[in-house]
Formats: C-alpha cells, sequence, structure tokens
C-alpha cells in the first residue's frame, strides 16, 4: 500500500489539511506525552521480551505497515495521517475486536459518493461514517486482556449509541469550506479529551446540593455531553478531579478535599501501576455517559458564614508529567481545564443555597 503525505494531500485540501495539521491524531506520534511513555514502555518491553514497537499500531501506523520502525521519513511520522482512514475499504470484526480492511490499489476512500475530484480515483466506503472505524485503535487490549483502549465499547454501551449517534457526530462536526467546490465537510480538527479542546467546555456538570446538616456536604456531578466514560477508559494518565473548597470566617487557611476519576491499574497487592506492568486487577472510578454521581464529604462542623466552591477540573496529564516537560510545552497542551463549577454562601440559619 503506497501512504502519501498528508502535506501531498493538503496541496489540494488546503483547509482540511490545515484541520489536520492541529489536530491530535497529526501529533500521535510526535507530541512529548507519548514520547515520554513509548520511551519507557521500549525499555519495560526489550527487558520482558514483549514487543518494543507494539504502540506504534496506533500512534504511527504507517511505519508498522511499512516496516519503516525507525520512522525516518515524514510519513511515518505523520502520526494518523490521511490515507492510514482514506484508504479504509471496510471495516472486519473478529470475536469483539476489529480490523481495518485497506485497499492497496491507488483508490482513495470518501465518506460520500463524490466524483468531482479527478486528481485520483475515489470511491465510496460507509465505513468512514460508522463508529466501527474508530474501533481499530480505539479498542485495545495488552496480552494479559487489560484493557489499554476502551472507549469504543463504553461508546457502544451509551445513550449515544442506542440512538445512532457516531463517533464522528461529535468529533467531526460540519463546517464551512468556501475556497472549495464542496461547501462544507467534516472538520478534521478531531477535538477531544485534549486541554485546547472545544469539546470540554460544559461535557460534565456539578451542582452543591442543599445541606441537610452542618458536617456533610453532597455534590452532584453528571457526565452530562459525553458519548463515553469521563475521562475515557485506558492507559491514559488523563484524570477528572471535583474539588470541593470552603472557606469559613475565622479560619486561617481553606478547608479542602477531592475525588478523583480515572481508570487505576492495580497489582497483586492493591497498589496503583502503569498498564505496562503486572496488572492484576481494574478499579473504574470514571463517569459513565449519562451518569449522574452524589458524593458525600464528610467537613469540619459549619458554626458560622462559610463560602462553598466546588469545580470539576480535568487534567490530560498529572502535575509531576507536567513538571518534567517545557514551560511553552505543557502550557500550548496540558493546563488543567475547569469543566464547570458551583458555589454558594452558607449561614448557620440557611440550609438552601443562593442562586449561582
Amino acid at each position: 500500500i503506497q501512504f502519501q503525505s498528508a502535506k501531498q494531500c493538503g496541496s489540494c485540501h488546503k483547509q482540511i489539511y490545515n484541520e489536520w495539521k492541529q489536530s491530535w491524531m497529526a501529533k500521535a506520534y510526535t507530541n512529548p506525552l507519548f514520547q515520554h511513555e513509548f520511551g519507557k514502555w521500549r525499555q519495560f518491553a526489550k527487558k520482558n521480551k514483549q514487543d518494543a514497537d507494539s504502540c506504534l499500531r496506533c500512534h504511527a501506523p504507517v511505519a508498522l505497515l511499512t516496516g519503516d520502525n525507525k520512522l525516518n521519513r515524514a510519513v511515518s511520522r505523520e502520526g494518523v495521517t490521511c490515507t492510514v482512514c482514506h484508504k479504509v475499504a471496510k471495516v472486519r470484526e473478529e470475536a469483539g475486536r476489529y480490523y481495518l480492511v485497506m485497499d492497496p490499489r491507488p483508490i482513495i476512500y470518501g465518506a460520500n459518493n463524490n466524483d468531482t475530484l479527478v486528481a485520483h480515483a475515489t470511491r465510496q466506503s460507509h465505513a468512514l461514517t460508522d463508529s466501527s472505524l474508530c474501533a481499530g485503535c480505539h479498542l485495545d487490549v495488552d496480552h494479559a486482556d487489560v484493557p489499554l483502549e476502551r472507549t469504543f465499547v463504553e461508546w457502544q454501551k451509551s445513550f449515544y449509541a442506542k440512538n445512532g449517534i457516531q463517533c464522528m457526530d461529535c468529533h467531526m462536526p460540519s463546517v464551512e469550506n468556501p475556497s472549495s467546490k464542496i461547501t462544507s465537510h467534516r472538520s478534521h480538527r478531531f477535538p477531544g479529551g485534549h486541554s485546547n479542546s472545544s469539546l470540554l467546555k460544559d461535557a460534565a456538570t456539578v451542582t452543591i446540593l442543599p445541606i441537610i446538616n452542618n458536617t456533610e456536604i453532597k455534590i452532584q456531578i453528571v457526565n452530562s455531553r459525553v458519548g463515553h466514560n469521563f475521562p475515557t477508559g485506558g492507559a491514559h494518565p488523563a484524570r477528572l478531579v471535583l474539588k470541593l473548597v470552603i472557606e469559613t470566617n475565622g479560619r486561617t487557611a481553606p478547608y479542602r478535599d477531592q475525588r478523583i476519576y480515572r481508570l487505576n491499574y492495580l497489582n497483586d497487592k492493591g497498589a496503583s501501576v502503569d498498564a505496562k506492568e503486572q496488572v492484576v486487577s481494574v478499579r473504574d472510578t470514571t463517569l459513565k455517559s449519562q451518569e449522574t454521581r452524589v458524593e458525600i464529604f464528610d467537613v469540619p462542623a459549619l458554626t458560622s458564614t462559610a463560602r462553598i466552591y466546588a469545580e470539576l477540573v480535568y487534567e490530560l496529564i498529572p502535575a509531576d508529567l507536567g513538571r518534567k516537560l517545557p514551560n511553552d510545552i505543557y502550557e500550548k497542551y496540558y493546563v488543567p481545564v475547569t469543566i464547570h463549577s458551583d458555589e454558594f454562601l452558607y449561614a448557620p440559619d440557611t440550609k438552601e443555597p443562593s442562586e449561582h
């Protein structure tokens, strides 16, 4: 199969190419987080006689498919490049796994039956409008059946899948393309769970519930707008943090507490480990799509006026990893994002939250 450079595609498809360049599909191999984790994996894999290049299947598929594992060609370093998807004629399912069937002929597949393009042979592929295309990478387990990527399965169980809402409907919204004969197309920015993603805004909501007694605070969180778990489960350091802050008259420092939501890999001692280590169980605290969860915090007795503040924060990478990156890289890609917040002023004779 001939995989051409995205830059070559961009000579005609300028707007789509510029969108893709800004996406995390384009950065699948080169982004600092992957490079950091891939380096650790290669050391572990070589020591334990495992496939050191297994991550390339999704992060640099052209390199793996062409045998260019040294990644010394520009097209191999392009991550999930144009022809990785647009050579897919169909998706084949076998025993719950999904395989992308690529056409070796010089044909480019698209979501529509469009014969206005004459630079190359084109053909329609319904696979490009079906979520099973995404399952090629976003559904993966390791040699011990530990989930490394399970976003597709999470979507399958969701309200979205039951109502025919495909991955592309959220992650590839329609945009105008006035410079093309085709006046609109699906965006190739692929917004998702990244700190600069538009989809993170109000992806979930947080509400401080009425106070029943002065030593207990209940906070409701709802995964209201994500078509899979939030954060999506897998071998990623991303996490969602619910932060509670109480500022009380007379206290020198605010009271703080938090809850963390993520997929935790555990060893035989119940301690958290990386997915590449010896995992014997998984503890899942992520929020399912459309799930409502109420967290109960036991707090010091509220005996005077207090400001109660709850904040839901998405962290693509943990702070200790962020400190290892150059400031400009961290600030561009990995700064934590406040998804939603709520607050009210509590008085001893007031049990209901004020308007907010």
